[in-house]
């Protein structure tokens, strides 16, 4: 029997899966009036193992089989749960999908959902992305209204975006200058007597260190290497612009505050492991990759009534974490791999037709960030967003990459303990 159309899909169904949850409602009415709801029998096949079709498969109702390729099998059962993310999305497909009962599915053409994604989710790359854009996907009330004032703040160059730690921007252009040496950066990194500490315990640390200490800034250099204390000199500098200045928002600095670092520990362990990147770089990337955030709730301080409502923070983040971030990393003239992971970090179904870059890196040590949280319940799998196999990590599965990063938990500490010291 062919699969035949039932009914077009309710609006409340759509919003139960990813990334269709972040979707505004007339995007879901639009969708809702172009794709139906199947009906398809048990023993029907839904999904070949190797095709490429180009389809978003969400399952609503009955059982179905998942086999891969080595014989291995998992059973979906929508009444076990809502099974908010498609099956087997990776291209080509890792799964046959099965019916081990009738079931209710939908089909979306992949490009209806990244284009919407990619429409919520401005970049502000360089000289293509119009602020004023986002407010037109804000919420209703005191949401809409202060995105819009925060824009035309940073549109006006009103706000108070964070500057680069005078140490950090000085060591910056010392280093592009290929006369500097090391006695040339420890003196610049002594104008600062807390960060000259911390680079000598860093020298010294478990990441660094050997069997003899150094005790002076210059030795200490050596012993990083430019890059490296370039690095860590930025990464410290920036605990300072992780404060907020209202005590409403405090405890979401704070946890801002650690979740950066954790993600930064992880992009860390996943470049030394991988070898692809340079793992002192990828930590960088993940400590900065919020920095727009820290901004925009340092600029939320300016306005009581959005400090004190949660929901209308939230809206501010989701709309402007991105010009924001972008605007001060190229202010700080960070390197273009800094300004993309910042602009397209939340961005997880994100493609690219270049080779793998530190934003694959970084969507995927974030979603190894979430585990265990509850952003895992809002975000996709790691099996389903394309960064995994932009990075060709070999046989690399989300259960093997879980279990990596349970065997580096000594490591993620002393990468935390690092940044923190």
């Amino acid at each position: 029997m062919a699969d035949s159309p039932k009914l077009r899909p309710e609006i409340s169904v759509l919003r139960k899966f990813i990334p269709l949850n972040e979707w505004r409602r007339e995007q879901l009415e639009l969708l809702a009036n172009t794709v139906e709801v199947v009906v398809a029998e048990s023993g029907k096949t839904l999904i070949q193992l190797g095709t490429s079709d180009k389809q978003s498969y969400y399952l609503i109702s009955g059982r179905v089989l998942l086999t891969a390729a080595d014989g291995k099998t998992k059973v979906l059962d929508s009444a076990e749960g809502y099974i908010v993310h498609p099956l087997s999305q990776l291209l080509p497909r890792k799964f046959r999908v099965t019916c081990l009962s009738n079931v209710e599915y939908l089909c979306i053409a992949n490009h209806l959902i990244y284009e919407t994604v990619a429409s919520q989710a401005p970049t502000d790359m360089p000289d293509g992305y119009e602020v004023g854009e986002a407010v037109q996907m804000a919420g209703g009330g005191i949401s809409n209204h202060l995105i819009k004032q925060l824009e035309q703040d940073l549109q006006l160059d009103r706000l108070r975006l964070p500057s680069l730690p005078e140490v950090a921007s000085k060591l910056g252009y010392a280093i592009q200058d290929e006369s500097s040496d090391a006695n040339t950066i420890a003196r610049i990194i002594q104008s600062d007597p807390a960060i000259t500490a911390k680079i000598v315990k860093a020298a010294n640390s478990a990441f660094y260190g050997s069997m003899s200490p150094v005790e002076s800034c210059s030795k200490a250099v050596v012993r990083l290497g430019l890059r490296v204390t370039h690095n860590l000199v930025v990464n410290y500098t920036m605990r300072d612009l992780f404060q907020a200045k209202s005590a409403l928002l405090n405890n979401r600095m704070h946890n801002l505050w650690k979740h950066s670092i954790r993600v930064a520990a992880i992009c860390y362990v996943l470049a030394k492991r991988f070898k692809k990147f340079n793992p002192d770089e990828a930590m960088s990337i993940g400590l900065l990759h919020d920095i727009g955030v820290a901004a925009i709730l340092n600029n939320a301080a300016s306005h009581p009534e959005l400090a004190s409502d949660p929901v209308a923070v939230d809206q501010a983040i989701k709309q402007l974490r991105a010009p924001f971030g972008s605007r001060i990393l190229k202010s700080w003239r960070f390197a273009d791999q800094f300004i993309t992971a910042a602009t397209e970090a939340e961005n997880w179904m994100r493609e690219d037709d270049g080779p793998a870059n530190y934003c694959d890196l970084l969507i995927v040590a974030q979603l190894h960030s979430f585990v265990g949280t509850s952003d895992a319940m809002s975000t996709p799998a790691l099996n389903q967003v394309p960064a995994m196999p932009r990075l060709n990590l070999g046989e690399l599965t989300p259960d093997l990459s879980l279990a990596i990063l349970a065997a580096a938990q000594e490591q993620i500490e002393e990468t935390e303990a690092l940044l923190t010291l």
